[in-house]
């Protein structure tokens, strides 16, 4: 048997042996939410695809919440990332995202982000791609906040929202602070 062959076949092997052989990653979004953990009730899902939907139409950032009952062994945030790239190759989320995860069997909450700042090299970034950096770090840090004090309690939906209610803080924060627009004297 190749070599090569006789290697792919053990790892496929070894892989059906591990625990990720129970947990494949695997999700579908409704809309912004995919609950794997089926911690989520109906109301709530919809609650959050509203108002998801709205960040990210004043923002042009994706918000997704992912729920896994396990990490399978795996660290959060290497799986958030992997989520949020999968997702965004497959048109589901936009170029600049954030993905919150949460895997309750671990006890664990991790935030993923990408801001698309692909420039060529020797360019600068740009005044419009710091920001969107800047704010997508922003999110993930205001939603992980907002949502540890109610995930120490198992209250996940209220944790979402608390984390949710901090992201639209965010928003309108930096709209009440943005300089009112100037008008030329002619």
């Amino acid at each position: 048997m190749d070599r090569s062959l006789l290697t792919a076949f053990l790892a496929a092997i070894a892989l059906a042996a591990s625990p990720l052989a129970a947990q494949r990653l695997t999700f579908s979004l409704n809309g912004n939410v995919a609950d794997s953990a089926e911690l989520f009730s109906p109301a709530f899902e919809a609650e959050v695809n509203q108002r998801t939907d709205e960040i990210e139409r004043q923002t042009d950032i994706s918000v997704a919440v992912v729920s896994m009952p396990t990490l399978a062994g795996k660290e959060s945030g290497k799986v958030a990332h992997k989520i949020g790239e999968t997702f965004r190759e497959t048109g589901q989320l936009k170029e600049n995202w954030v993905v919150f995860l949460l895997a309750p069997n671990e006890r664990e909450f991790s935030a993923a982000i990408t801001a698309k700042t692909d420039l060529p090299a020797g360019a600068s970034e740009s005044a419009q791609q710091t920001e969107i950096s800047n704010r997508v770090e922003a999110f993930a840090q205001e939603f992980s906040a907002a949502v540890t004090p109610y995930f120490k309690d198992n209250q996940w939906e209220a944790g979402i929202l608390a984390g949710i209610d901090a992201l639209e803080d965010n928003i309108e924060s930096a709209e009440s602070e943005a300089p009112a627009p100037t008008k030329a004297i002619s």
